[in-house]
């Protein structure tokens, strides 16, 4: 969904409220990330008290009375990223929002990577959810969706009804599996976890896309099966490879804003170990592992 399409209508107080209290869920998530991205200690400090105040206080001072939206530096929902605008808006012009490097926001025109600095980032979920629905079998993109409820509503409108026949039928363990399976491959294209050089094993990662990142015959487990059957030695050289991205994921964890680790919650079960059917050995490192990122939980 296009952030152009959360437009309030009303720009009244009551109007105001009646868009916070709607979209509040994404309105959040909107202004953690820009947060994280955009003001340094000392700014959350002073102005906001804590880094967990900071959504409250900026739907605060979007509800105020005397609000003029002809003042906003924009007008869609992309509005609450604006946190120079907001800071200076509490602080009644003294202090604006400052990147953690202390340098300014760049200018994304010409920059290298420039998609990567969309501020709305139901933009970048939505994109990545797209790839990963060009990439394997319905069903699964069904599954994440289960698995990530309270963004259905934003981005999921495209894969309207995506697998919830399947969903409803398949047991529970089976469901769990599937799930964060499902959650797992996202995070693969949303973390560009296949671009890192610790796990840029180049026939390993080739084996583990083909596998995981193809379509199938949408039934379980979800994978391409080529002509050939899989080797005992090609099937271990694949677990090998999920079990470094696993490895990468916890060598990350520090690094994780908090959309991203909303986004790999789900993945982080049991279930996930057991549907690659690693040996007691790897489970038992999967686990604490996972263990580790859960650990280190997300705002919600």
């Amino acid at each position: 969904m296009n952030t152009n399409d959360l437009t309030p209508d009303d720009w009244t107080l009551e109007g105001r409220k009646n868009f916070v209290e709607e979209h509040r869920d994404r309105i959040v998530l909107i202004i953690e990330h820009a947060a994280e991205t955009l003001l340094d200690d000392e700014t959350v400090s002073t102005v906001y008290g804590s880094m967990d105040k900071v959504p409250d206080e900026v739907i605060n001072r979007f509800l105020v009375p005397e609000l003029d939206s002809s003042k906003l530096p924009c007008t869609d929902i992309s509005v609450f990223s604006e946190l120079h605008f907001w800071t200076k808006h509490k602080t009644r012009g003294r202090k604006g929002a400052a990147r953690q490097s202390g340098s300014s926001f760049p200018d994304v025109d010409g920059v290298e990577g420039a998609s990567d600095l969309v501020l709305d980032p139901m933009e970048k979920v939505a994109t990545t959810l797209k790839r990963l629905n060009s990439k394997v079998d319905a069903d699964l993109v069904g599954f994440w969706l289960e698995a990530n409820k309270k963004f259905k509503e934003y981005i999921g409108d495209q894969f309207e009804g995506s697998a919830e026949d399947t969903c409803r039928n398949t047991s529970p363990p089976q469901r769990s599996r599937y799930k964060a399976d499902a959650c797992f491959r996202f995070n693969y294209l949303h973390l560009k976890l296949g671009n890192i050089p610790d796990v840029r094993d180049r026939t390993a990662r080739r084996d583990y896309e083909s596998k995981y990142f193809q379509k199938g015959n949408n039934s379980p487990q979800y994978v391409y099966r080529g002509t050939e059957p899989e080797s005992h030695q090609t099937k271990q050289e694949i677990r090998t490879f999920i079990m470094r991205l696993i490895e990468q994921l916890s060598s990350m964890n520090e690094d994780l804003d908090n959309l991203e680790r909303i986004l790999l919650k789900p993945a982080l079960k049991k279930a996930l170990l057991d549907l690659y059917e690693f040996d007691d050995s790897m489970t038992a490192k999967g686990r604490q592992l996972l263990s580790t990122l859960e650990n280190n939980k997300a705002v919600v």
